[in-house]
């Protein structure tokens, strides 16, 4: 029975090989942008306050529409215990009918068309979430090629490349607020 001894100098060269190796592979995870969901949302809210303003609108309450996002109770207490998804989730969908109320009653079309993409990037945030948790929950590998291709197109770009000042922005304009696929 023979030993097998490793040198030194070749060990150091397995250990920077590895070392190199683990530095180019690059996680394709995909995340939530929550910088782009909190200005975008908050944007879009002091629209809307100033289109109650300016429009009159009584049947919305202007501190619906706070520029900042809070994060509130995660679980609740007593039976209303929720888990940390299921209370961000409720959130979004909270976000989702406050803006879709204020698309109802919002006169101008440029505020309109911002909120309405808005809208459909949360909605599709929410779908590429639910997708992700539901193939965790079966085990299943997600096709991100083909999720993206499922979610609804951002319907008014040009408006929000007008609002920036940039043409191109319409070309860049993300389905939703998930970075990574």
């Amino acid at each position: 029975m023979s030993k097998t001894i490793v040198k030194k100098k070749d060990l150091q060269k397995l250990i920077s090989e590895s070392i190199r190796r683990g530095k180019q592979v690059t996680t394709n995870t995909t995340r939530i942008n929550f910088t782009s969901l909190n200005e975008n949302i908050n944007k879009v809210h002091n629209k809307i306050r100033i289109a109650i303003v300016k429009e009159g609108i009584s049947n919305l309450n202007i501190r619906n529409y706070k520029p900042i996002l809070k994060e509130e109770s995660f679980y609740g207490s007593g039976s209303n215990r929720h888990n940390p998804g299921e209370s961000a989730a409720n959130g979004i969908e909270e976000v989702i009918k406050g803006l879709r109320k204020a698309y109802d009653m919002v006169t101008d079309k440029a505020t309109g068309h911002m909120i309405m993409n808005s809208i459909t990037r949360l909605s599709n945030t929410l779908a590429v979430i639910g997708t992700y948790v539901g193939s965790g929950q079966s085990q299943t590998e997600v096709n991100p090629e083909r999720l993206y291709k499922a979610l609804k197109p951002i319907p008014y770009p040009a408006v929000e490349a007008a609002e920036e000042g940039d043409e191109k922005a319409a070309e860049r304009m993300k389905k939703s607020y998930m970075d990574g696929f």
